[in-house]
């Protein structure tokens, strides 16, 4: 099965003998990530207040990703109404603010077009994208496993990628190349954080 549907990517997307590295810094965006449990770290902001993480109960990745201290919040399963409530009070929530989905979660298009410009969504996938719902600014394959045809990047720049552990970044319909490793570990919050960020939710929360 493939990871995600080829219509993902649009027209924009060209054929690539030569691209750059990617040094953007995501803010504000719906991010893919097509694996289970890496990060793009290099590429977003170096603290967040609020680090929301929404996983399954079945994932072995999620619960890795779970077993983290450093989130602020951990959401499991969520469904319509709890969806409805995290997305409601995210906004009011000390930014900046970052939003984790696990591999394991369901999402429906309406949960991704209500995924807002205000803060950092990073989805993490094994599975195909919502095929009706809106396309992430940016998507990332930290392991090329061979070449993929339906991506539309020339097949020898994607085997020169596998051969060095590269990986390619799809950023607003243009292709870059970029080094995994580079994205370190997040780092876990401090007490203090977790505090405020706890009594500002209880005040979201109270205007709901």
């Amino acid at each position: 099965m493939r990871l995600f549907d080829p219509r993902i990517f649009d027209t924009r997307i060209k054929m690539t003998v030569r691209m750059e590295e990617y040094t953007g810094l995501m803010e504000g965006k719906v991010v893919a990530v097509v694996g289970d449990t890496w990060l793009p770290t290099e590429f977003m902001l170096t603290q967040y207040i609020t680090r929301i993480l929404v996983v399954g109960r079945t994932s072995a990745a999620s619960a890795a990703l779970a077993a983290d201290a450093g989130w602020t919040q951990v959401w499991r399963s969520p469904g319509a109404k709890e969806w409805s409530c995290l997305l409601g009070v995210i906004g009011h929530m000390p930014g900046p603010v970052l939003l984790v989905v696990g591999p394991d979660v369901v999402l429906s298009p309406k949960v991704v077009e209500s995924f807002s410009t205000g803060f950092l969504t990073v989805v993490l996938r094994t599975g195909v994208w919502p095929a009706a719902a809106p396309k992430p600014s940016h998507v990332f394959f930290p392991t090329l496993v061979g070449t993929q045809d339906w991506i539309k990047v020339d097949p020898k720049v994607l085997t020169q990628l596998a051969a060095q552990k590269l990986g390619l970044v799809i950023a607003d319909g243009v292709s870059h190349w970029f080094n995994p490793v580079d994205s370190a570990p997040m780092t876990t919050l401090t007490t203090a954080q977790v505090a405020l960020q706890l009594q500002a939710l209880g005040k979201a929360l109270e205007r709901v």
